[in-house]
């Protein structure tokens, strides 16, 4: 190879690659936000390299204020799944206290029915003036040392779970390697919100069914998260094989849909209505393996595939199109198998009521994790990694305010109806079209800061000339080899917080019943 040939080469690797592992993407994170909202400075504290440490301290609670808007809990060890409105978290005395609810009733029910949600906020908004017509047979308290084992999902299992790809600009700009501009993100709003779902379980288009208990699993706000030794990913011959998963984290907020809802009733609702559909806001942890994303990507670059012209998920801007690639029932089917593998769908461990608030309030929400140093880690942790410590990764506020530079591209109206909507839709993979059942949850989307960093795809193909590389393969291994060990592996945490939704405190597991399967 000549020397002209080899600076090619390398430049094309460097560019599609990237040269270095980015451990922290500090232009993702909103610091301004975080000096606002943050509940107490002494929570994050910087660190080397730029680095952000955070503490996992009870103070991340007192930004929760249940007599300014209903907040629900989820409690164990007293019957199976109990339910609670919360009345209090007294950090001085480090307890949190609530009124159980009857055994009958569960939070969307109360908050579906006039009377007991009036009834209930009295009382709760009353708290604690008028804490002394609860004796202690009528009121409970956890220790907040406590809440990691007491405190589960603040709703029963929903029936489905849906989430939204690419909904914030610091995500595409920061992660997915679109120019920041604003006029793009107005272009986008055009194009129809791309949903993938994640929950229940999808199991990859070749596999006929979904096997292992983690697959099923609903995590709570506490318990571990799995990381998968092997997952599966497609092949251009429309086959899969096996590879070794790259597990990311997402933080999120999601909603609660309050009613059962179909096409048919939606496609003659405004905006006000959709919204009225909301009947509470939760934390959500989005975690994914980045694998069969990645490889599908790769697959459209490699075959050139035309998109038609009608395609309501694109907007007819040849760098966003492409880099955002297609929105199929192929690609959506990947998509969801890659979401739902595991316990990937942490929520709670609040339910903060949305009952006279016609939109969310703006909420910061952040996520941090930390690179363990132990032997249960089957990756070292990068050179430049601080390890077995909190580390932030992710922070902006949750908004739809356009004042604000990282508003959501769509709203929740927008949302419905392109989860609902029967032409074109992506999520038909199924076999039928989508319905929401009361109590489904719809996760927003997540923030710029994730460990994936794609690169302009339409470099693909430059480095395909120039090194002569036909093989989809190699270009999946070219797009990990810089970042591989910055995913979660077995021994790290990951840290999760909302303002006014509390936190999820998780442990990176192996999953118990895992058994690894050869290539096919």
């Amino acid at each position: 190879m000549s020397v002209r040939a080899f600076v090619l080469c390398y430049m094309a690797l460097s560019v599609l690659t990237g040269c270095t592992t980015v451990l922290y993407k500090q232009k993702a994170v909103d610091m301004a936000a975080l000096a606002q909202r943050l509940p107490d400075s002494r929570l994050l504290q910087p660190a080397a390299g730029g680095e952000q440490v955070l503490s996992p301290d009870e103070a991340w609670l007192s930004a929760i204020k249940p007599q300014k808007q209903l907040t629900f809990i989820g409690i164990t060890g007293e019957t199976d799944h109990a339910f609670g409105a919360l009345l209090e978290i007294d950090l001085n005395k480090k307890y949190l206290r609530y009124l159980p609810l009857p055994s009958d009733e569960t939070p969307l029910s109360i908050l579906n029915n006039p009377e007991s949600l009036i009834t209930l906020r009295d009382i709760v908004q009353s708290w604690p003036s008028g804490s002394g017509r609860f004796g202690p047979s009528f009121t409970r308290t956890i220790p907040l040392t406590q809440i990691h084992e007491r405190l589960a999902a603040p709703i029963p299992p929903p029936k489905q779970i849906f989430a939204v790809a690419a909904n914030y600009p610091s995500h595409l700009f920061n992660d997915l390697a679109l120019s920041d501009n604003a006029q793009l993100i107005g272009q986008l709003r055009q194009a129809r919100p791309r949903i993938f779902q994640k929950y229940p379980p999808v199991s990859a288009p070749v596999e006929t069914s979904v096997s292992g208990k983690d697959y099923f699993a609903l995590p709570g706000p506490f318990d571990s998260l799995s990381a998968p030794e092997q997952v599966h990913v497609p092949t251009l011959s429309g086959q899969t094989r096996t590879v070794s998963g790259h597990l990311d984290y997402e933080v999120e907020i999601a909603v609660l849909i309050r009613r059962d809802l179909n096409w048919e009733q939606v496609r003659s609702m405004d905006d006000h209505q959709l919204r009225g559909t909301v009947a509470g806001y939760l934390l959500f942890s989005d975690a994914k393996v980045r694998d069969p994303q990645v490889m599908g990507k790769i697959l459209h670059v490699i075959r050139d595939r035309e998109v038609l012209t009608d395609d309501p998920y694109r907007i007819g801007d040849k760098a966003l199109d492409g880099t955002l690639g297609p929105w199929d029932e192929t690609t959506c089917h990947w998509w969801s198998y890659a979401a739902s593998w595991g316990r990937y769908a942490a929520h709670g461990p609040f339910l903060v009521s949305s009952a006279g608030h016609e939109s969310f309030s703006p909420r910061l929400i952040l996520s941090a994790r930390s690179y363990s140093s132990s032997a249960d880690r089957p990756q070292l942790p990068p050179d430049a990694a601080l390890t077995d410590r909190l580390l932030l990764r992710q922070a902006a506020v949750t908004t739809i305010s356009k004042e604000y530079r990282d508003a959501l591209v769509w709203d929740v109206p927008a949302i419905v109806r392109s989860l609902l909507d029967p032409a074109g839709n992506a999520l038909a993979f199924s076999g039928t079209y989508p319905v929401l059942n009361a109590g489904d949850l719809i996760a927003l989307g997540t923030p710029g800061g994730t460990v994936i960093s794609a690169k302009p795809w339409w470099l693909l193909p430059i480095a395909e000339d120039l090194l002569f590389w036909k093989d989809p393969e190699d270009f999946y291994k070219m797009f990990f080899a810089p970042a591989e060990n910055n995913y979660l592996y077995p021994g790290d945490e990951l840290f999760l917080w909302g303002e006014g939704l509390g936190y999820q405190h998780h442990r990176v597991v192996r999953p118990e019943d895992e058994q690894t399967r050869s290539d096919e």
